[in-house]
């Protein structure tokens, strides 16, 4: 059965991690639109700190919401994957699976590709920001749906819709992981081959 207090605490936490994430995210947009306007040949490894404090940042948000999002699937009664359970005994960060990573180093054009790469790869992390509210809600609903209903009256499909919910809310989680991950590592690759 669900255990609704423990999937609700874990939606509200969800949230919460989610707009700190917004809020990180243009943040790092604004950053990187800042650094977009220095000259190539006058970026210094300086220049990318506060994005590499960012990036940080938004990384432990989007591993915070992973796992909050593996508790709220395991409180619906899902098993975790083997890959959910080594992190949650091991909180590793997950593998990249960006394929917008350019060679970084001090040419005009590989900065221009870096950067580029970077606006792309932030473009793709709102959007499956957006679509993790998305699911964020449905599952609310879902969840405010099954509070109604008498313990009697709840059916196999309103358990097996939460659960698809729960683990596609599990999935948005990983990618926006797997995204911030990527671009954590292009901007410290950019940061070490530029000139401090």
């Amino acid at each position: 059965m669900v255990d609704k207090d423990a999937l609700s605490k874990d939606l509200d936490d969800i949230k919460n991690l989610g707009s700190d994430i917004s809020t990180t995210e243009q943040s790092l947009q604004d950053q990187l639109d800042a650094v977009k306007a220095i000259p190539a040949d006058q970026l210094s490894a300086s220049d990318m700190f506060a994005m590499q404090q960012l990036m940080n940042q938004l990384t432990q948000q989007s591993e915070m919401r992973t796992n909050v999002s593996s508790a709220a699937k395991s409180a619906m009664g899902e098993p975790l994957t083997d890959e959910e359970m080594l992190r949650r005994e091991n909180n590793p960060r997950p593998q990249s699976t960006s394929q917008s990573q350019p060679p970084i180093g001090p040419s005009d054009a590989s900065i221009q590709a870096a950067q580029d790469a970077l606006s792309k790869d932030l473009d793709e992390l709102k959007a499956t920001e957006a679509q993790t509210v998305a699911a964020e809600q449905a599952l609310q609903d879902q969840l405010d749906a099954l509070r109604a209903t008498p313990a009697d009256q709840v059916s196999a499909d309103d358990m097996q819709s939460m659960r698809q919910l729960a683990n596609q809310l599990s999935q948005l989680s990983e990618m926006h992981t797997s995204i911030t991950s990527a671009m954590d590592s292009m901007i410290n690759s950019m940061a070490r081959n530029l000139k401090g």
